[in-house]
């Protein structure tokens, strides 16, 4: 035989601020990036920085939804570039 149980919404509010803990979950960020390499001189900074401008215009402007694909064409980096850029997720601290 069930028991019902009425609980008000001051009790519920109540309950969970006493045991928010037990709610939470640790803030995580995700990250991707995109690696231009340069040599050390002012020509070579100057061939990156215009290859990191050219991306954007690439997807026409859409860069957001088509990073996945930049980085995999553009990164320089071997660990994320297969992987549309992803660096993982870390969490505070």
């Amino acid at each position: 035989m069930e028991h019902a149980t009425k609980v008000t919404d001051e009790e519920l509010k109540n309950y969970y601020q006493a045991n928010i803990e037990r709610y939470r979950t640790p803030e995580e960020r995700r990250a991707s990036h995109i690696l231009i390499a340069a040599a050390a001189s002012a020509r070579a900074e100057e061939k990156a920085k215009a290859k990191a401008q050219r991306g954007p215009v690439e997807a026409n402007q859409d860069f957001a939804g088509k990073f996945p694909e930049l980085a995999a064409k553009f990164s320089k980096d071997p660990g994320s570039a297969e992987k549309g850029g992803d660096l993982g997720s870390s969490s505070a601290g």
